[in-house]
């Protein structure tokens, strides 16, 4: 697999698999919505903390400020777009922080897809200021507990909701996280 950096990525059983990582805008927008609807009821559950209807996703991509935040997606050769992450930063007292969430066509799921973009997401985080991202999601949500404890992350469950926070300080970030080079976003406050 080859993001749009260059940087050649495999991932197993997808040898040659070209995905690009762009950022979403509003030409992006048809495909953040296709994207959210083929979402299965369950997946929406996980992703949103409750099942989300069709006429919900598709009035809450139409009133999204794209300018907002920044959100980071994987496009495959045919131009569908099968993993998201989407980050708002935040000041939080003195700390400023990046709440973060992250969805994957089922077809690409268990792949690495989330833990790349959470990468590239945390040195958006790092560039905006933030000291560390902050997820929320449903607390049968399998593959974010996994991917939360592969990065270290600490998290918290609470009325059936895990509460996460991921350090991205500069001292935790291995190598590869330091070649990634984001370009200013604009971030709502």
């Amino acid at each position: 697999m080859r993001f749009a950096s260059g940087r050649p990525h495999s991932i197993d059983g997808a040898p040659g698999t070209e995905l690009r990582l762009r950022t979403v805008g509003e030409q992006e927008r048809r495909e953040l919505l296709a994207h959210y609807l083929r979402l299965s009821a369950d997946d929406r559950r996980l992703r949103f903390l409750r099942v989300v209807p069709d006429e919900g996703l598709r009035a809450h991509v139409a009133a999204l400020d794209l300018n907002c935040g920044v959100r980071l997606a994987l496009f495959d050769s045919a131009g569908s777009l099968v993993a998201l992450a989407e980050g708002f930063c935040y000041a939080c007292g003195a700390r400023h922080e990046m709440e973060v969430a992250f969805s994957t066509d089922a077809p690409w799921r268990r792949l690495g897809l989330a833990k790349s973009l959470g990468s590239v997401m945390a040195a958006h985080a790092r560039a905006s200021g933030a000291q560390r991202m902050v997820l929320h999601c449903d607390a049968r949500n399998a593959a974010m507990r996994s991917l939360l404890s592969s990065v270290g992350a600490t998290s918290e469950i609470e009325e059936a909701e895990i509460n996460a926070v991921w350090s991205v300080a500069a001292s935790s970030t291995s190598t590869s996280d330091r070649s990634v080079r984001p370009s200013a976003a604009p971030v709502c406050r």
